[in-house]
């Protein structure tokens, strides 16, 4: 057994008192730490104020409209009006609660086999009634019409309803809107907005473009800020804010590809990221060159490539019988017109377009924005059955809204 006073003994205690010392201030410092949290921001108040930067950056150039309903949908609705399709074969009820419904002006069947309330959360539903339709080439988008007419002087007095929002793109006013809508349903008339300061105003038309399902109007009296395009898509897992035409105007969401939201997409950075439309979306960048052909020219010219396209969905069988294909963003060719630029180039019935250039295409509005700013010598990857293939195009542009 050693004695207290032995050298070996007292080394060992120094340490012992060394250590202890420095666990002491060690922990000293950690009850500093816990005692004052309010010196360092926590993560959800840096992320806070992000969001409050990016919302106050894009909120003067968000424009919210009340638009009237297109022309097309309402031919389209009118063929699919299920008094017309099916008749005797409907209950009693049912046809007698349509005919009630349909008696109103500027009503729209509920009804249809192709145009289908939404079923987005009501958190993000804009006001009125909206309507998602599905296109023949399973595209979709979406029309939102306010319950009921309503006219400029209630408008003003407050009973404005927004049915579609907007983005301001110059100092000129000009705003985009994410729907297709012809010159012939504004019939000469301009059509109520709302700026994000709450002031309301007027926009006038301007044209639009049926392959990307864009419109363009224009501010009667300009005002507000232009918005910022990001150069690059969201990434999977993103935190973005959604701003909707109506219900709540803007939420904080988790982004995943194939969000079925309809809005404008925004990065925390505040620069626009694009258009959401069900599902689908519309990259901010790729609007550019559209929308500088429809001031410059007040329509898009862009090359005809001569095919017959649709877009292959995520639950397109193709997927699962090709392995090649999987889940690659991909538009199939339907048909190929005899002595156009696709035939001659050698495409087929049944080809997958992958991408034009540098750009990839999943959906038929990107590839008409992607045809629209490209000129000359361009190069496709194909993928026929599994075999990838690159064919070189010279898309020459055309006049008028161009095609496929």
């Amino acid at each position: 057994m050693n004695h207290p006073s032995d050298p070996i003994v007292s080394r060992s205690g120094r340490r012992g008192v060394v250590l202890g010392a420095a666990l002491l201030i060690l922990g000293g410092a950690w009850l500093i730490a816990r005692a004052e949290p309010a010196t360092q921001p926590t993560s959800l108040e840096q992320l806070s104020q992000e969001t409050r930067v990016a919302y106050q950056n894009v909120r003067s150039g968000i424009v919210r409209l009340q638009l009237p309903t297109p022309r097309w949908l309402t031919r389209l609705a009118e063929q699919q009006n299920p008094l017309r399709k099916w008749n005797s074969q409907l209950h009693p009820d049912v046809r007698r609660r349509l005919e009630e419904e349909q008696a109103h002006p500027n009503q729209l069947p509920r009804y249809a086999t192709v145009i289908m309330p939404t079923t987005i959360p009501a958190s993000s539903q804009p006001m009125g009634r909206t309507w998602r339709v599905i296109l023949p080439d399973g595209a979709q988008v979406v029309v939102v019409e306010p319950a009921g007419q309503v006219d400029r002087a209630q408008s003003v007095q407050g009973r404005f309803v927004a049915n579609n929002i907007g983005l301001l793109l110059d100092d000129e006013a000009h705003v985009l809107v994410p729907l297709y809508i012809e010159k012939e349903a504004f019939a000469g008339q301009s059509a109520l907005a709302m700026l994000g300061d709450g002031t309301l105003t007027s926009a006038h038309f301007v044209t639009s473009d049926r392959p990307t399902n864009l419109t363009l109007m224009q501010l009667d009296h300009p005002a507000g800020r232009a918005v910022g395009m990001s150069n690059r898509k969201p990434e999977e897992g993103s935190l973005v804010l959604m701003l909707s035409p109506g219900g709540t105007p803007a939420r904080l969401a988790v982004w995943a590809v194939g969000m079925p939201d309809y809005g404008v997409v925004v990065a925390l950075d505040g620069s626009v990221a694009g258009f959401s439309r069900f599902g689908q979306f519309m990259d901010g960048e790729l609007c550019r060159p559209v929308v500088d052909q429809m001031i410059q020219h007040g329509q898009v010219r862009r090359a005809v490539l001569g095919v017959m396209i649709s877009t292959v969905r995520p639950d397109d069988p193709a997927r699962r019988q090709n392995e090649a294909l999987g889940n690659r963003p991909a538009i199939r060719i339907e048909q190929v017109n005899d002595g156009s630029l696709a035939d001659a180039a050698g495409l087929h019935k049944g080809d997958y377009i992958l991408s034009l250039g540098d750009r990839t295409v999943g959906d038929t509005p990107t590839f008409a924005a992607v045809m629209a700013a490209r000129t000359g010598l361009t190069e496709f990857q194909i993928l026929r059955q599994d075999q990838p293939l690159k064919v070189s195009i010279d898309l020459t542009p055309a006049g008028g809204e161009g095609g496929d």
